[in-house]
């Protein structure tokens, strides 16, 4: 779902697109591969912070996740 540069990972669109087409593919139910997602967000944003990195990208990917579990 994510992709190595920011602006392309964080676009809504992308992830919204990106959404249905893993879903569709893997036969996973929407609800949960957001859950997946943000699980997997917290976890490489521990990943990011161990590594000095800056963590807006997985967050970023999370809120998105997350505002689509509220839809």
């Amino acid at each position: 779902m994510a992709h190595p540069v920011p602006r392309v990972a964080t676009e809504p669109a992308i992830f919204a697109q990106r959404l249905t087409i893993v879903t569709e593919a893997a036969g996973l139910s929407r609800e949960r591969l957001l859950k997946w997602i943000v699980a997997w967000c917290g976890l490489s944003a521990a990943w990011f912070l161990e590594n000095n990195d800056p963590i807006s990208t997985p967050l970023s990917v999370a809120e998105l996740a997350m505002a689509a579990l509220e839809q």
